[in-house]
């Protein structure tokens, strides 16, 4: 079984995250994933990490699986043309289009829409744009073209597929692309004569927007999309999926929050995460519907779900709750830590912990690597493998834990993600060691990680490149723990 996840606009890239960050906390290979907007902009200088990098940098550190990423734009080729910047000068040259219809068909507003940078809230436009690149020729074997990969991606599965599109009924990108890719992959599975099932997450409208402490009165002008507009776009988005189900999703999830929740506004130059139980929910349902046989129950459109305050004990991953695997990631981040202090101090001798499992040893030398401390010379020490990778995914683990940190304390409003301190301590203590090792792990720290260590077998690092070798060990490990944990 082939899945594919496809994140449509800003609100499905938030979605996707939140996938990326659960497999990581849970210890699950992700789908093939694709991100389609027609905004995927670093940003400002120094500031927050775009929603998009941060998918980028998930996927690249390895999972237990390798990831494969695509990041695609729903606009048609026509936009290389340097004079082409708004919808209107998009869709004017097009033949027998008078510009009578286009102004009876589309607002002032609409025709001044910058396409080239997204949709600003406008699903018309953003349907209209979509639809014109559908019936371009689609380039042969060009993963950076969105109906190629996607064609590619379904071919190569074994005739059956499971596809997840995740966006939202309130913005422009998602509310418009996603209905008409829906429709056009069901036609592609049947000229493909592939067996498709398709699942929707879809965030109907859950928040105000705010201005930033500080900003000034003129502040809200920024923002892509104004309160009625959203009001507007997600009540006719949700009636059409009521009405069109059968032809779009097998299964798909309405999430949502009432009251709406607050959101500060970033401007429409940067799309940072937005960490939020509404977040972590959709996150789940994409993995319900991929992973968890939930596509089985088609021909259902599922209503608003708000999470409420026992969310982490029946957010179900792989047959055990959210708090059972978040107490495995404390207890792993606690056992990796005490591995990256061994590679970066040095052979058995040192005061760390001595001597060291026979794995270690294999571990730098199957990768070619050197000690950290025999590589340091004069300067200061180079990072190279086992240690670097090493470091990153330990990194990757305390990202996780942070950002479970910030969805509890962004979800107050609703008295959602109270998760008991012991499992996720206060952000500033993540990392710590001795906190992990004090509440999570099954016994002394120097007892764990010989007996954990010791189970790790040679095998498990498997072949390939040093990077995927690193992470082949860092996850049997995991699992390794996880045992020694039940």
């Amino acid at each position: 079984m082939s899945r594919i996840l496809i994140a449509v606009g800003g609100s499905g890239q938030h979605v996707m995250l939140s996938y990326l960050r659960l497999a990581r906390l849970c210890g699950f290979s992700p789908a093939r994933l694709a991100t389609v907007d027609a905004d995927l902009r670093v940003g400002r200088q120094n500031a927050d990490k775009t929603t998009a990098q941060l998918i980028e940098e998930q996927a690249k550190v390895s999972f237990p699986g390798p990831v494969q990423l695509a990041t695609l734009s729903p606009l048609p080729q026509g936009l290389v043309a340097p004079n082409v910047q708004t919808f209107e000068e998009l869709i004017h040259p097009a033949p027998g289009f008078e510009s009578e219809l286009l102004r009876a068909l589309f607002s002032q507003s609409q025709r001044s829409v910058k396409v080239v940078n997204g949709f600003h809230g406008h699903p018309q436009v953003a349907a209209t744009t979509f639809k014109m690149m559908l019936r371009e020729p689609v380039p042969q074997n060009d993963p950076s073209h969105l109906l190629a990969c996607l064609e590619q991606w379904v071919g190569e599965g074994d005739g059956s597929i499971d596809v997840v599109l995740a966006g939202s009924t309130f913005g422009g990108t998602g509310s418009g692309v996603m209905p008409v890719l829906a429709l056009h992959l069901r036609a592609m599975a049947q000229r493909l004569g592939v067996r498709m099932r398709i699942g929707g997450v879809i965030q109907v409208r859950w928040f105000d927007l705010t201005l930033p402490d500080g900003a000034a009165p003129a502040e809200p002008a920024r923002a892509d999309v104004r309160t009625s507009d959203l009001d507007r776009n997600s009540s006719c988005l949700v009636e059409y999926y009521r009405s069109n189900l059968g032809q779009l999703f097998d299964r798909a999830y309405l999430v949502g929050h009432h009251p709406h929740a607050t959101r500060m506004t970033a401007g429409d130059e940067r799309q940072p995460e937005h960490p939020h139980a509404v977040n972590l929910l959709s996150g789940h349902l994409a993995y319900r519907l991929l992973h968890s046989g939930a596509l089985d129950q088609a021909g259902q459109l599922l209503g608003v779900a708000t999470p409420d305050s026992n969310l982490e004990s029946w957010l179900e991953v792989e047959g055990y709750p959210l708090s059972a695997h978040i107490r495995a990631t404390g207890a792993h981040l606690a056992l990796a830590i005490a591995v990256q202090n061994v590679l970066r101090a040095g052979p058995p001798g040192l005061d760390v912990v001595s001597p060291y499992p026979r794995i270690i040893h294999e571990l730098v030398r199957c990768c070619g690597g050197q000690w950290e401390a025999d590589a340091s010379g004069s300067g200061s020490p180079a990072r190279h493998e086992p240690e670097l990778t090493w470091s990153r995914l330990t990194e990757r683990e305390v990202d996780s834990l942070r950002w479970l940190c910030a969805v509890r304390e962004a979800s107050r409003d609703i008295g959602a993600c109270q998760f008991p301190e012991k499992l996720v301590p206060s952000s500033h203590e993540i990392g710590r060691l001795h906190v992990h090792e004090r509440q999570l792990l099954p016994a002394p720290l120097h007892v764990v990680f010989h007996r954990v260590l010791s189970s790790v077998s040679r095998s498990a690092l498997g072949e390939g490149t040093p990077e995927r070798m690193v992470a082949n060990a860092f996850f049997e490990t995991r699992r390794a723990l996880e045992r020694e944990c039940r």
